[in-house]
């Protein structure tokens, strides 16, 4: 075991810490399909507002480290079946409290755009679920798409939900919306351009359920998604886009502008293939790297000829992927090429190449251990001897060391569609995900054991795995990992290149302790302190218990001696005369 991780375990023994992960309620009800409390807009003094239960909603956390939620396919039933939502709520971490930010408080709104680039308080998006969301690096949030309403058709109202290509903008300090870019037309076949050559005329295909990043240099990077039309064969997407948030301008980088595109995985994990692709995916998890690297896991995979959601087996995937944005290329680098795999769970807090999760999809994301670990919760999938073959709600709990490529499971349990209870969330999926910059991990809602859920739960213990973490910040200057500053040789310029930076690639070495690998790099201020803990806490009394212990053997040491000596002396002695 590396010295710094046995530093850590000595000090958790003496403190008393456990490193095992705890969940708790901090708002919301326990009972299934709970309604909405609005109250009134952006008032934050009023208590017990909150989101009506709901799934598949878009979230973001600002610099200023609040948690967004937008929307979903809420709580509210008509006919029998749930409608969509368009309300933008705020929630502050430090008093637990939601405050209604905008949006109508009705069902399936319709989209107000406005004039393009012009914020107001009556320009808002349109009613949807699994749309696109990005951070940016000025805290702006970034919304693209998604299943929902877009305008009127005439004089009728849109009756079904459609595949948007709409790009929306919220500003967190004035909170309002502002339509910058895409097209208010639904179901919009799009316009790919030139692979790798920016254009103002180029235009995702309207989707929902694509995975999305944001990169080092703030532009903002799409695939994949769902062609989902009403009475219509569901068409899989498996293209690569890129948007600069300077520009607003779209690029097709790679991955066919055709649908339901197959994948290719080369012949070794690892091996980096230009052919390589996921193919066709919908409703996997993401994450970006201290290296600027992207991340995906798991989701729906197109498999040719059989049924993508069909009512019975699913193709879902466990496979893990790296793009790098310096040649644009994707890596299979753990997994299964096969579908519905059940995965290798192994013994929790152990590593080992073999343990992998089991096939999954819309499970719970997040970056640990400076931005060079990938953590996954639940979600909708398959484990061993589970009803016969068919998926359950997932509920547990993973981390992926960059460094060593493996996983281990960290918590969690394997039992599917387990009910949730005080302090589990039980068989969970499709709910939202933050991560803030102090380390707290928030999920709300989803969908559970009972139907849609409202709770929002916060993980605890997590930032025990964090706490002598010396690996890179997880702020980054550029993604892709090429040595010069320079665009690519096959990009066009005129939009935003990657620049410098260097990747570390999975290795096979193991590390059996709970903490990964860390790499060789400057203790940050954070460390620093937790130095200093270590030596209150740890350094000087185990000097004082060494001083102590030294002194009192050297004190033994000197009187045994002074014993020793009296006796010799006492022998040397002549024996006294025998009076006469």
């Amino acid at each position: 075991m590396p010295m710094k991780h046995a530093v850590v375990l000595i000090l958790l023994w003496v403190c008393g810490v456990s490193a095992s992960l705890e969940w708790s309620i901090v708002n919301g009800n326990r009972t299934c399909s709970t309604a909405s409390v609005y109250g009134t807009r952006r008032d934050d003094s009023q208590e017990g507002n909150h989101p009506g239960a709901r799934l598949m909603a878009a979230s973001w956390v600002d610099k200023s480290d609040r948690l967004w939620l937008f929307g979903g396919n809420g709580n509210d039933v008509y006919n029998g079946f749930p409608w969509i939502k368009n309300d933008m709520w705020r929630y502050n971490t430090a008093n637990n409290r939601w405050t209604w930010s905008g949006g109508s408080t009705a069902q399936s709104a319709l989209s107000v755009y406005g004039t393009m680039g012009t914020p107001t308080d009556d320009t808002y998006p349109g009613a949807r679920f699994a749309a696109h969301t990005w951070t940016g690096l000025d805290g702006s949030l970034w919304m693209f798409g998604g299943y929902g309403n877009g305008v009127f058709y005439g004089n009728e109202h849109q009756q079904f939900p459609e595949p948007l290509a709409d790009m929306w903008q919220f500003n967190t300090d004035d909170e309002q919306w502002t339509f910058v870019g895409g097209t208010n037309a639904a179901s919009f076949p799009g316009v790919y351009g030139t692979q790798r050559t920016p254009s103002a005329n180029n235009i995702p295909k309207g989707r929902s359920k694509g995975m999305t990043w944001t990169d080092g240099a703030g532009d903002l990077w799409l695939y994949g998604g769902l062609i989902q039309y009403q009475h219509n064969t569901d068409q899989y997407l498996g293209d690569m886009w890129r948007m600069s948030a300077a520009s607003r301008v779209w690029t097709w980088m790679n991955g066919a502008n055709t649908v339901n595109e197959l994948p290719v995985y080369p012949a070794n994990t690892g091996d980096e293939e230009a052919a390589s692709t996921p193919g066709g995916r919908i409703m996997g998890v993401t994450w970006t790297d201290a290296n600027g690297n992207m991340w995906l896991f798991g989701g729906f995979g197109y498999n040719g000829s059989e049924a993508i959601q069909s009512n019975s087996k699913q193709v879902q995937r466990n496979d893990l992927w790296r793009y790098r944005t310096a040649n644009f290329m994707w890596t299979w680098v753990s997994g299964s090429p096969e579908p519905n795999s059940v995965g290798n769970y192994g013994t929790v807090g152990q590593t080992d190449p073999s343990f992998v999760p089991s096939a999954r999809v819309t499970p719970f994301a997040w970056l640990g251990s400076g931005s060079m670990e990938l953590w996954l919760f639940a979600g909708y999938g398959n484990i061993k001897n589970s009803y016969n073959g068919y998926a359950v709600m997932l509920n547990d709990i993973w981390r992926y060391n960059i460094e060593t490529g493996m996983w281990s499971i960290e918590g969690g349990t394997m039992q599917g569609s387990l009910s949730p209870t005080a302090t589990n969330p039980g068989g969970l999926n499709s709910g939202a995900t933050w991560h803030d910059s102090k380390k707290n991990v928030f999920i709300f809602g989803g969908n559970t054991g009972c139907g849609y859920s409202n709770l929002m739960w916060q993980l605890t213990g997590y930032d025990i795995y964090d706490a002598f973490t010396t690996g890179a910040a997880t702020t980054q200057t550029a993604p892709g990992d090429v040595t010069t500053g320079d665009a690519p040789s096959d990009v066009t310029t005129g939009d935003s290149a990657p620049g410098p930076m260097t990747t570390t690639g999975p290795r096979t070495t193991s590390d059996n302790s709970i903490f990964g690998e860390g790499s060789s790099k400057n203790i940050s201020k954070a460390d620093g302190g937790m130095m200093f803990l270590l030596l209150l806490l740890v350094i000087i009394p185990a000097a004082i218990v060494v001083i102590v212990i030294v002194v009192v053997v050297r004190r033994r040491s000197l009187y045994k001696m002074h014993a020793d000596e009296s006796s010799a002396t006492a022998d040397s002695q002549p024996a006294p005369a025998t009076p006469v």
